[in-house]
């Protein structure tokens, strides 16, 4: 098994894994190409006052950290695309659903840059955010689509959010 696209720890959703190294080669170039599209959902903390943004700051690790990472002029290029789904709030917190685009794979690239924008996601201690309501991150991948490389095939997989998450947004007052 070889993994094409990796999760956050804590963070669920879909992922591609190719059973064989030939098609791990061939959907890793696809993804170079931008031809894998990958969506997430995100809970984070705030209300965002744009429905709709590109986040283009690069990224590189904090300083004396293995884990962190933060947005600096010396990292790599980072884009990240946000729509806001809904606005709402859970106990007089405020939140804010977003449906997210990656077009680069950094690592931890949509927690940095939501931090970055000052809305760090829902249950993130890692970036800033409180553990109240969630303690991991409120981020899923729902959306997952790729040609099949050897079948030239149109393929795509949705995923619902999970039980954890989507009773925040139940919760919703």
């Amino acid at each position: 098994m070889h993994i094409v696209n990796r999760l956050d720890r804590d963070t669920s959703g879909l992922m591609c894994i190719a059973k064989h190294s030939y098609i791990h080669y061939l959907l890793c170039e696809q993804q170079k190409q931008q031809l894998v599209h990958r969506t997430y959902e995100a809970l984070v903390e705030g209300h965002i006052a744009k429905d709709y943004d590109d986040i283009i700051a690069p990224i590189c690790r904090k300083d004396g950290s293995m884990i962190e990472r933060i947005v600096s002029k010396d990292g790599q290029f980072a884009h990240t695309n946000y729509t806001v789904v809904e606005r709402f709030a859970v106990d007089n917190q405020q939140m804010t659903r977003v449906r997210l685009t990656l077009f680069t794979g950094r690592t931890h690239q949509i927690r940095v840059h939501m931090m970055h924008i000052g809305h760090p996601l829902v249950g993130d201690v890692l970036y800033g955010a409180s553990e109240q309501h969630l303690n991991r991150q409120a981020l899923h991948g729902v959306s997952l689509k790729l040609t099949h490389p050897i079948t030239q095939q149109h393929m795509a997989w949705d995923s619902e959010l999970p039980t954890e998450i989507q009773s925040i947004v139940d919760a919703k007052n």
